[in-house]
C-alpha cells in the first residue's frame, strides 16, 4: 500500500496487539469458533502468552517477539499452516490518513490494527475515535471466537459512549455492527466497512 498525497510519513497502527507482535497465516479450513483450541495448542508447546485470532482470509497470532520463532515452527509444522505476507500499513499523521488506513484495515479483516489506527484518531483530538477504536475492537473480540462478549459490547458499551458524548455515533449503525460481529462468529466473510459512513466521520470529527 502506498502512502496517501497528503505528505504523512510516520507509520502509525503497528503490527502490536496488546503489546504482542504477530505472524500471520493463511487460512483455509478454520473459523473464529477454532480460536480457543489454536492457542490451547501453542500453550501447550509454551508458546506464552498469546492471541489468535481468525478471519475469513487468514489467521493472525501474537505473541512476544521471542516466541516468534516457537510460534512459527507450531503453527507450520505441528498444525500445518503456510505463512502469508504480513500487508503494509498506511504511513498516517493526519486525522484523514488515517481514517482511510482504518477503513482499509476493516476491508482486510485486520481488526486490531484498526483498533489501534482509531486510538491514534483519538490521541490527536478527534473524539470519533474512540468509537472507531471500539468498533475494530469488537470485531477484532469476534476473530477470537469470544461468542458472549460481543453482543455486550455492541448494546452496551457503544451505547454508553453515545449518551455520554452526544453525535460521537454519527456515521456509525449500530445495527449493522451487530449483524457484522456475527457474520464474523459465524464463519463468513464480513463486510465492517459498511457500518461506517464516511462523510458523516468525517464532518463528525472536524467539529472538535
Amino acid at each position: 500500500m502506498q502512502a496517501n498525497s497528503d505528505g504523512d510519513k510516520n507509520p502509525v497502527g503497528n503490527e502490536h496487539g496488546h503489546g504482542l507482535t504477530y505472524l500471520l497465516f493463511t487460512n483455509e479450513e478454520y473459523c473464529p469458533c477454532h480460536a480457543p483450541m489454536l492457542t490451547g495448542v501453542l500453550k501447550e508447546e509454551g508458546v506464552k502468552p498469546v492471541i489468535v485470532r481468525v478471519s475469513s482470509i487468514h489467521v493472525q497470532a501474537y505473541t512476544t517477539t521471542s516466541k516468534l520463532q516457537d510460534l512459527e515452527k507450531v503453527m507450520t509444522e505441528r498444525i500445518g499452516f503456510k505463512p502469508a505476507e504480513k500487508p503494509a500499513l498506511m504511513p498516517c499523521k493526519s486525522i484523514d490518513c488515517l481514517f482511510k488506513s482504518y477503513v482499509d484495515l476493516l476491508a482486510r479483516e485486520l481488526f486490531w490494527e484498526a483498533h489501534e489506527v482509531g486510538e491514534e484518531i483519538w490521541r490527536l483530538g478527534a473524539p470519533q475515535g474512540q468509537y472507531l477504536a471500539v468498533v475494530a475492537g469488537i470485531f477484532a473480540k469476534a476473530q477470537e471466537g469470544l461468542l458472549g462478549p460481543v453482543d455486550k459490547l455492541v448494546k452496551q458499551t457503544l451505547t454508553s459512549i453515545i449518551l455520554n458524548q452526544p453525535g460521537l455515533g454519527i456515521g456509525l449503525d449500530l445495527n449493522c455492527i451487530l449483524s457484522q460481529a456475527s457474520i464474523i462468529l459465524s464463519c463468513g466473510r464480513p463486510e465492517a466497512w459498511k457500518c461506517i459512513t464516511t462523510p458523516a466521520i468525517t464532518i463528525s470529527y472536524r467539529r472538535k
